[in-house]
């Protein structure tokens, strides 16, 4: 707005009055359109995808997430992210897991869990190994995405999930997650479905590999148009988590 006022002024007395209040008037629609539309800046909202390129999980800010909405916060440090990841309850959790455990979590409808961690800097500079891409989200699409991940605490009627297993990194914790890990339905699966909620253009095979994700989402995160790739196709969400 201070640019157009500035143009104005220099138009000064070449111009006519009503050039002037024109040109203040255009000034004055910009102002308004740039901070009401969808998507301007002040709605943005920065998410992460991070990926050891086997394995996906979504980071959110922590003040995106509402605490009432996911009590299961409590239990963590303080902290200005929250990563989420879900999995096989049995696989995931494992510091070695063994052949046996990978191939029930392939060929077998099996339980899962949600593993949450505070993020407290950065997510490019936390994960060590890992691939972190940042996307920009309207608000109301993270706020899509915060109650997609919301919806897969298993809270029974205790109102919260229950502690499944100490966590991979310092402070974070397995929780009891609702829906069945298989080949066809997998973290890098679960991570599609939420960023289709949030509105993004992902269309992958199955089952999903994360480098087949990732590949999707670096033109977004580099701000230029997302490739036409044959042979990938929405997923649709699952009728229930």
């Amino acid at each position: 707005m201070t640019a157009w006022r500035d143009l104005v002024a220099t138009a000064g007395a070449g111009a006519t009055r009503l050039q002037r209040l024109v040109l203040l008037a255009a000034g004055v629609l910009v102002a308004i359109l740039t901070a009401t539309r969808p998507g301007g800046a002040a709605d943005a909202v920065e998410i992460f995808v991070a990926s050891n390129n086997w394995h996906s999980e979504i980071v959110l800010p922590r003040a995106l997430v509402d605490a009432a909405q996911m009590p299961e916060l409590a239990d963590l440090a303080p902290s200005p992210y929250v990563a989420f990841g879900w999995g096989d309850a049995a696989y995931y959790p494992a510091r070695t897991p063994g052949v046996e455990a990978a191939l029930r979590a392939a060929f077998k409808a099996t339980p899962a869990v949600l593993h949450v961690t505070p993020v407290d800097r950065d997510p490019r500079r936390f994960y060590g190994n890992f691939e972190v891409l940042a996307l920009t989200l309207t608000a109301a699409d993270a706020r899509a995405l915060a109650r997609y991940v919301d919806s897969y605490f298993d809270r029974g009627s205790a109102g919260t999930a229950q502690q499944a297993a100490p966590g991979l990194y310092r402070d974070s914790r397995f929780y009891a997650a609702t829906g069945k890990f298989h080949a066809l339905n997998t973290c890098n699966t679960w991570t599609a479905r939420g960023l289709m909620k949030a509105g993004l253009r992902v269309g992958i095979k199955r089952p999903v590999y994360a480098e087949e994700l990732m590949e999707q989402l670096r033109p977004l995160a580099e701000g230029t148009p997302q490739r036409e790739q044959p042979g990938l196709s929405p997923l649709l969400p699952p009728s229930s988590p």
